[in-house]
């Protein structure tokens, strides 16, 4: 056990961990044993179980530990979930676990160890994180915080929900926009980094599980327009908007047309496909100019080729 596991002398854990699910009964398991297995003790595990219409709920009331919540609510979307766990939540710092991913072991004590070390700041911190394979999908580890380009960063780089651990106070302000859940993660730290700090731990202690069946699939549904929705709408605070420059705002834009038209390819809308790439262009001429080019081309002319490119 690590040393740095205290006793829990007050009625309230260190931690917070809410977890949303829905319909996940297959897969939460091996998300709610990564809990209970974590090295540090001091944390409550909030289960919002998003009118599941599985075995949920009997395979969550198999785990018998006084640290875990099950709390069930009529189907409103994981925004609404989260922010559900948000005003549930007793620990001083609240960390997310979606269902169908995991923590590894070191997961809270490595976040505990960087929160102690800067003096429990009311801060916003984020790890890394992995694939099933072990494979890097986030941040480099040479990024260092810099207040300067805080915003920038969450819009350039993908900063997942159950990568952050934020200082209670931060959730009790700020909320999930319940009328978004493709981007809301997004579209919440934008809002939040106007005025609290960003702070990141290089460990790798989430791993996050590549499946056909999540959310953000971008085979599954047109993800990107939602993206896209929510950055517009964050970009209606007008603090917000001359926070990002206008080369990264029109990057994030011509990024979404871009996974639009490859949305649209992969279900064989060739004039969908190239109208979405055409957008993209506009909004940024140069940028991935020859792959959006041949994409058209192959598109007119190839099209297997395409859906090899696209891929």
């Amino acid at each position: 056990m690590s040393t740095c596991t205290e006793n829990i002398e007050n009625s309230y854990p260190y931690f917070s961990i809410i977890l949303p699910t829905f319909n996940r009964a297959p897969m939460i398991a091996r998300a709610i044993q990564s809990v209970i297995q974590q090295s540090f003790l001091d944390w409550e595990l909030i289960i919002i179980d998003d009118g599941s219409t599985d075995n949920t709920s009997s395979v969550v009331n198999e785990f018998i530990d006084n640290r875990i919540r099950y709390i069930y609510q009529e189907n409103t979307e994981r925004s609404i979930a989260r922010n559900n766990g948000i005003e549930n939540a007793k620990g001083k710092y609240i960390c997310f676990l979606d269902s169908d991913d995991f923590y590894l072991p070191q997961h809270l004590e490595i976040f505990f160890l960087y929160i102690k070390e800067r003096g429990e700041p009311i801060a916003f911190f984020f790890c890394n994180l992995l694939n099933e394979s072990s494979e890097i999908l986030s941040i480099p580890d040479d990024w260092e915080y810099n207040s300067k380009n805080n915003l920038e960063y969450v819009v350039q780089n993908i900063i997942s929900t159950p990568q952050a651990c934020l200082h209670f106070r931060i959730l009790k302000e700020y909320k999930f926009h319940p009328k978004i859940f493709i981007g809301e993660d997004m579209y919440l730290w934008v809002h939040i980094l106007l005025k609290y700090p960003l702070i990141k731990v290089k460990n790798r202690t989430l791993i996050l599980c590549l499946h056909e069946g999540r959310t953000v699939n971008v085979l599954a549904r047109n993800i990107y327009k939602y993206h896209l929705k929510s950055f517009k709408l964050a970009l209606k605070d007008r603090t917000i908007k001359k926070s990002i420059s206008r080369k990264i705002r029109r990057t994030f834009i011509t990024e979404c047309y871009l996974g639009m038209g490859k949305y649209y390819l992969f279900r064989k809308n060739k004039v969908a496909t190239i109208l979405m790439i055409l957008v993209s262009l506009y909004y940024r001429p140069m940028y991935q100019l020859k792959f959006k080019i041949n994409i058209i081309y192959r598109v007119l002319f190839d099209f297997e080729v395409a859906l090899k490119i696209a891929k």
